[in-house]
Order: structure tokens, then sequence, then C-alpha cells
């Protein structure tokens, strides 16, 4: 399978309720050949991470992006750009999500 990784940026005036005290976020996505999302990774501006992928794909903080991710509409997110799979890959090994404890 061939996989594409993006990087998106939402401002803070765009995550709202009980996570608007959070701040803006930085969201990577893993894309499988049907431009879904199969991984993603979102940091938070208070440093609050949480990843979801299609096993964990929903809980209490947020849910796995559904649908084509490209064409990235620039009225939703801000995009900038792919990345390569082996930044992707350093995240998702280094970072530790609140919503998912590593053993």
């Amino acid at each position: 399978m061939v996989m594409k990784y993006i990087r998106c940026e939402f401002p803070e005036a765009f995550v709202t309720g009980e996570w608007a005290g959070w701040g803006g976020v930085l969201l990577y996505y893993e894309m499988g050949e049907d431009l879904g999302a199969v991984r993603q990774i979102s940091i938070y501006d208070n440093g609050k991470v949480l990843f979801y992928d299609r096993v964990h794909h929903t809980d209490e903080y947020g849910f796995l992006a559904e649908g084509e991710l490209e064409p990235l509409d620039p009225d939703y997110a801000y995009p900038l750009g792919y990345i390569e799979a082996e930044v992707f890959e350093e995240l998702w090994a280094r970072l530790d999500p609140i919503n998912r404890r590593r053993p």
C-alpha cells in the first residue's frame, strides 16, 4: 500500500467546545490509497497530544478524520504540505498521547 503523509494546521479559532482552551492544533495524517486517514496525530498548542488509527478511531476527545483528505480544503484547515514518512513515524514513536497510554 502506498501511503502519503501530510500536515495541516487549525488555528485556535477553529477549535471549539470543551477543547477550545487547548489552543490551535497541528494535525499529521498518514493517508492510504483511498486518500482516507489511516493514522492521525493531533498536537495542541497546550502540549496535549492525541493519536487515532483505524482500530482506535474515536474516544471522548475526538476521532480519526473521515472521508478523503485530498485535495485539502483551505476553508477547513491550512494545509502545510506533504511530509516524509520518517517525520510521521518519529512523532508516532516519540510522543505520548493522553488518549492512548503506552505500556
